[in-house]
């Protein structure tokens, strides 16, 4: 069985953030934007383009859903 480091692959990791208001789910998905591109899809009240930007978080390697009507 031949193990290729995840580096070399050309898969997409699929993550759920679920939790309470404020508890830093848009923040821990956005810092992923360290690794590459990152799609959020918004289904609350938004993301904060200057708050991610004080993070360090490299905005232009994320990618923005409209928000989805419930």
């Amino acid at each position: 069985m031949e193990v290729a480091p995840l580096v070399d692959s050309e898969e997409f990791i699929n993550v759920m953030f679920f939790g309470d208001p404020g508890s830093g789910k848009t923040s821990a998905a956005a810092s992923m934007a360290h690794t590459g591109k990152v799609l959020v899809i918004n289904l609350e009240s938004g993301v904060n383009r200057r708050s991610l930007m004080a993070q360090g978080i490299p905005v232009d390697n994320i990618v923005v859903t409209k928000q989805l009507k419930t």
